[in-house]
């Protein structure tokens, strides 16, 4: 490499698989190999900074506040997450592919299974729901609860503490629509509200060694009782 640029640089036919994967990294993100783009920066290079650099800076969805909730349980972050993106493989889709011989929701057998039916608009996850709500002192609207949420002037602590439970909702109604495709049989929702409740006593106790107003722990003590 004596004397030759190395934006210019190109590696011989004999030298290490390494080094020419390193050249070819270099060849598809040149910039990354610009001193001069952190030349004038007093911090220098990051990692993070090289990666921010190459990445696809996609606009923000309006719904990642809500869903990316850190007091939540990450495997109900999860699901969640794929439910906001409709990335479940539900019937409707399975159908359209040809895998399922219908599109007839597992759960009621009536409608559809779409991501909006067995999330928002089935009688399971309504009956769920209502009592979670109920159990929360907090009265839902029919839809788009997670962002009616986030925009109710509740505190910070209320809104993370609340949108955790939905999750596990949600969550809860995924292992149970499985269940019956696998099983064949549906767990009352008073059975999955009962679980629920058990799973979330843990996460209050965790709740409380955080910081927060009198009124928000009081709330918390009261829905894990």
């Amino acid at each position: 490499m004596k004397g030759i640029p190395w934006s210019s640089y190109s590696p011989k036919p004999d030298v290490a698989w390494i080094w020419k994967s390193i050249c070819k990294l270099k060849n598809r993100f040149p910039l990354v190999f610009n001193a001069s783009v952190w030349s004038t920066s007093s911090a220098g290079y990051y990692v993070s900074s090289g990666y921010d650099l190459i990445r696809i800076h996609y606009p923000l969805v309006p719904w990642y506040k809500y869903t990316w909730n850190a007091w939540s349980v990450p495997k109900h972050t999860f699901i969640n997450w794929l439910i906001a993106r409709e990335a479940m493989r539900l019937k409707d889709k399975l159908f359209q592919l040809g895998i399922s011989q219908d599109a007839v929701c597992l759960v009621c057998g009536v409608d559809v299974e779409t991501h909006i039916h067995l999330f928002h608009q089935c009688h399971y996850i309504k009956k769920i729901l209502g009592m979670i709500s109920v159990k929360l002192s907090i009265h839902f609207p029919s839809t788009a609860i997670l962002p009616w949420i986030h925009s109710k002037p509740l505190s910070k602590i209320k809104k993370k503490v609340t949108i955790a439970w939905i999750q596990a909702a949600y969550y809860m109604v995924w292992i149970q629509r499985n269940k019956v495709l696998v099983d064949g049989a549906l767990a009352h929702p008073n059975r999955v509200v009962h679980d629920i409740v058990s799973m979330m006593k843990i996460r209050c106790m965790f709740w409380l060694q955080n910081l927060m107003s009198s009124n928000d722990k009081e709330w918390i003590i009261m829905i894990s009782s």
